[in-house]
């Protein structure tokens, strides 16, 4: 490549990253910083009737705009083969994305951002013919995803390790970095430092933090397949309006069962209330159970109910709950066991065990969970044979004559 080439095809990288981090960090001004402080003061019955109504305006959304959610899906294809996004498409699902998230649903922005960094991607390399159109638009979802976990290198693995192919797409990663970077110093500027995790203290090795780490990573692997399990069982289903309103009866349903014994964010919301909860040594067993399988039947009946959202963040929230719940006989501390838990379930549902390895150790900075992470990691990815890419395009691509006959 020419000196020129390199130059021009830095800048149009760096803008697509900057553009991507910008979608995360105004995604996450709506539901984190905006929506999420007003739910919280409501009743749970209003949260829950909320949430309701969100993914019925998120449903009538993609399918009178006919349309899907699976937005992975389209990145990972566009990432592979370099199509073309339509724009009319991405606003829709943007509407849809921000409908669902806004009003607690318990989906994630993985899935969202990475797909708006795509776009905006492509609309970048549009302008800039020297380029590969899917090199671009691997620095928009770097810039995303590196925004969105504070990670820059995470950020640029991610983008380079979820499409697939061959070993030498690893050289691509020092490009993504030109995308993740910018996103990710966007995101620092507005949010702060991305070590979230300053609790863990000097944690060492031990025969007992071995076993759980091992134990996560089976257990992981086996809520991994069933999660997928689940969400090809949705697939079959018949999408009508029956079918659609049950769906969303489920997801009221699990959130005021939840609510009974704790909060009601522990139902609904991409997560986070769930970080703390199951940190905490008083949290029962017990509870952890029912939150887990709560989450797993909630999460699966929102993708049913046509809610647009991403499928990370739920993986990282039912990884860590599971990894609490399986280790705790091994008396480790709860936060390396959810962290571990969390990474290993990311990996397992997407296939991306190098992303997931760097995603711990930039987000943790801490040399237990770098060292455990990887163990966990391939050890879930070895017991969960099936992707969750392939689910949400079986269960949502091509439905959308379906979804017609329910409005």
């Amino acid at each position: 490549m020419k000196a020129t080439d390199t130059a021009v095809g830095v800048t149009p990288r760096i803008v697509a990253g900057i553009l991507g981090g910008a979608i995360t960090v105004g995604l996450e001004w709506l539901v984190v910083y905006l929506a999420a402080p007003i739910l919280s003061r409501q009743s749970v019955w209003v949260a829950t009737g909320v949430v309701a109504v969100g993914l019925c305006f998120s449903a009538i959304i993609l399918t009178r705009t006919r349309t899907n959610g699976a937005m992975a899906d389209d990145m990972i294809e566009a990432l592979r083969d370099g199509e073309r996004l339509p724009l009319r498409t991405a606003l829709a699902r943007l509407v849809a994305t921000c409908a669902t998230l806004a009003s607690g649903a318990p989906l994630g922005f993985e899935g969202p951002v990475g797909y708006g960094g795509a776009v905006v991607g492509d609309v970048v390399a549009r302008r800039s013919s020297s380029l590969a159109r899917r090199e671009v638009m691997a620095a928009g979802v770097a810039g995303a995803v590196a925004a969105l976990f504070r990670a820059p290198l995470a950020g640029a693995l991610f983008a380079v390790e979820i499409p697939g192919g061959s070993l030498r797409r690893w050289t691509k990663v020092p490009l993504a970095l030109c995308g993740s970077l910018p996103g990710f110093l966007l995101s620092w500027w507005r949010h702060g430092s991305s070590v979230r995790f300053d609790r863990l203290g000097g944690l060492g090795w031990s025969v007992n933090l071995l076993g759980a780490v091992i134990t996560t990573g089976v257990a992981v692997g086996v809520v991994v397949e069933l999660f997928a399990c689940a969400l090809r069982w949705v697939g079959r289903c018949e999408p009508r309006g029956v079918f659609l309103v049950g769906s969303t009866a489920v997801v009221a349903g699990i959130a005021l069962l939840v609510s009974s014994v704790e909060s009601v964010a522990l139902a609904t919301s991409p997560g986070k209330e769930l970080f703390r909860v199951a940190m905490d040594l008083k949290t029962g067993a017990w509870i952890i159970a029912l939150v887990l399988v709560a989450r797993v039947i909630g999460i699966t009946a929102t993708v049913a109910a046509r809610g647009c959202g991403g499928l990370a963040m739920p993986l990282l929230m039912l990884g860590g709950l599971t990894g609490r719940l399986v280790s705790q006989p091994f008396g480790v501390s709860p936060v390396v066991s959810v962290m571990v838990g969390a990474f290993a379930a990311w990996a397992a549902g997407y296939r991306i065990p190098i992303a997931s390895i760097a995603l711990a150790a930039e987000a943790t900075r801490r040399a237990p969970i770098a060292l455990a992470a990887p163990i966990a990691v391939f050890v879930a990815c070895a017991i969960s044979r099936t992707s969750l890419r392939r689910p949400q395009i079986e269960q949502l691509s091509g439905a959308t004559e379906s979804f017609e006959s329910a409005f």
